[in-house]
């Protein structure tokens, strides 16, 4: 019903096609509904025209395994890398059932089996970061990274995890952390086997680092003195696993994210969540999680060793969120998300290891070079510009005839300028240009 109503208010008759989205003019939001299905759209084909989940079953289930680390906080990247086992990519297309995307009022930004939901805000607000369209990159890339997950802990192709799979991948994890020594490194058989571990390594460090940080009020320097173990129990690792699996999604969704649609500019990434996030009360209530989703995904960037990489990016969300809490000094999210990251700082760092290895283990093993290229290719209006960053050159409330072919350049673009860019043009005009402009990419 959304949908439909969306997509024809303002069509005539006017008055018999009423738009079930609030405060938006007589002619309807056909148009910005559009611009939605523009997004969706050429985001859900390139996933289409490159198949990645076919790559990991064709790759990682014939490639040999490579080294597991089950104390996370010694885990070395750089033995992954020397590998350069990397995604071989399907030339043929797989179909993808599309998303449905609308305005919803209620659900904001958000993705669900069948659909993917824009905030009514963004009628008005697009051409600002707090509402801005990139959002919708986050909700698009849920499906793609459940369809990852699936795929690395299927034990066969296009067949998910079942519970005597996961007892199965239990036992020999439980027997391979034990076997190789005080958890020492170990090489599973098919380099499938050592995706699953990984994850579930990562689950096995959370869990025992958030229970040892919280019986200790007092937050541990030394890394070295973080007991990690494994539940022999199935139905405890079970239970570790179901709360670590949350996390581990948002971060892989983060890893992508910042790679596939904001080119690797962690400032530009950073902005954009924390803009976004001042719109989302939860927030607040859970500040760890989002700063260490924050901190994962930036790290994964960053060069050094695994601690300097960590503080790296802990260094420069602060930075970012000192920025932004001086540009809004009344906004009081912003405020408390600083505070909290000065305050909880060891304890975030000590916490942001298991995140690390897996948002690694995302970046080597589930990113493709081919997908990234499309995001941000096929458009006659993207240029280099200084600092090697591309451009997009369609000019605030410009109407050349120029279409956007594809709108992930275009929408970034929009992010880095900043208001003086804009000469007397208001938000609302910005916004509705905007949209019309991204609406032009729809086929």
């Amino acid at each position: 019903a959304y949908v439909v109503s969306q997509a024809s208010s303002g069509a005539l008759p006017i008055l018999e096609r009423p738009c079930l989205v609030s405060q938006c003019s007589l002619l309807g939001v056909g148009t910005a509904f559009r611009a939605l299905s523009a997004i969706g759209g050429y985001i859900e084909g390139v996933f289409e025209r490159f198949p990645i989940l076919k790559s990991i079953d064709s790759t990682y289930r014939i490639a040999d395994g490579f080294e597991v680390f089950p104390l996370v906080l010694r885990y070395q990247p750089d033995d992954w890398k020397r590998r350069k086992l990397s995604l071989q990519m399907q030339t043929t297309s797989d179909v993808i059932k599309p998303k449905l995307t609308y305005f919803s009022s209620r659900l904001g930004f958000g993705e669900a089996r069948f659909s993917v939901t824009s905030a009514a805000q963004v009628l008005h607000a697009a051409d600002s970061v707090r509402w801005s369209l990139m959002t919708l990159t986050h909700e698009l890339l849920h499906a793609h990274v459940t369809g990852l997950l699936t795929t690395v802990l299927g034990p066969e192709p296009e067949i998910g995890m079942s519970v005597a799979a996961f007892t199965r991948y239990h036992q020999a994890f439980v027997e391979a952390f034990k076997s190789s020594g005080v958890g020492k490194p170990f090489v599973p058989p098919k380099a499938i086997d050592s995706l699953r571990y990984i994850i579930f390594a990562f689950a096995a460090a959370r869990g025992s680092m958030r229970e040892q940080l919280n019986s200790n009020h007092s937050e541990k320097n030394g890394n070295e003195e973080i007991d990690i173990g494994v539940p022999e129990d199935v139905e405890d690792f079970k239970r570790e696993f179901r709360n670590a699996l949350r996390l581990l999604e948002e971060i892989l969704v983060h890893t992508l994210d910042i790679r596939y649609f904001y080119a690797g500019d962690p400032d530009l990434f950073l902005e954009l969540l924390w803009e976004s996030w001042t719109t989302v009360p939860a927030v607040v209530g859970d500040l760890d999680t989002y700063l260490l989703r924050s901190i994962a995904a930036v790290a994964s960037l960053e060069t050094g060793t695994v601690n300097q990489r960590l503080r790296q990016a802990f260094e420069r969300l602060a930075a970012k969120l000192s920025e932004l809490s001086t540009k809004a000094p009344e906004n009081e999210f912003l405020k408390r998300a600083k505070e909290h990251l000065a305050a909880k700082k060891a304890g975030l760092i000590q916490m942001s290891y298991p995140n690390l290895y897996v948002a690694d283990m995302a970046a080597l093993f589930l990113h493709s070079k081919e997908i990234e290229g499309a995001f941000w290719s096929g458009d006659d209006n993207i240029d280099t510009g200084s600092e090697d960053r591309l451009i997009y050159s369609l000019e605030t409330g410009e109407f050349s005839g120029s279409k956007v072919v594809n709108p992930v350049p275009f929408l970034a673009d929009r992010l880095r300028r900043v208001p003086p860019d804009f000469g007397d043009l208001d938000e609302d005009y910005r916004s509705a240009w905007l949209l019309l402009a991204t609406a032009s990419a729809a086929t």
